[in-house]
């Protein structure tokens, strides 16, 4: 996903990002759970869906914060682009989504629409 998001294949990006992000929710990956949201929060501020990724960020930012990762500094310079984002709607989501599950965004995520709030 990381890399179809570099390349700037959205499309593709969402795809591989469903099926990666099932995966590690299936295997009961933390890390590899919360890489992929931060790749889901990253590729909404791209659709132009700054409210769905500022939720997928808060919930995310949460989960480390009260239990970081073993692989932190690589999980947190993955996501070092979400925390300057200053778009005002993003950051109301953020605060909002700091108070949602993981789960709630892991269903947001996996949604085929990934420009709906």
């Amino acid at each position: 996903m990381e890399l179809a998001l570099q390349l700037g294949r959205l499309d593709d990006a969402a795809t591989n990002g469903r099926k990666a992000l099932r995966i590690a929710v299936a295997i009961d990956d933390r890390l590899a759970t919360l890489w992929v949201l931060v790749c889901f929060a990253d590729l909404a501020v791209r659709l132009g869906a700054p409210e769905r990724g500022g939720r997928i960020w808060g919930a995310v930012a949460t989960a480390i914060a009260t239990k970081p990762p073993p692989q932190l500094a690589s999980l947190e310079e993955q996501s070092a682009p979400l925390t300057e984002i200053t778009d005002p709607v993003f950051l109301a989501a953020v605060e909002d989504g700091r108070t949602q599950d993981l789960a709630d965004v892991i269903a947001l995520a996996l949604d085929e629409d990934q420009t709906e709030p």
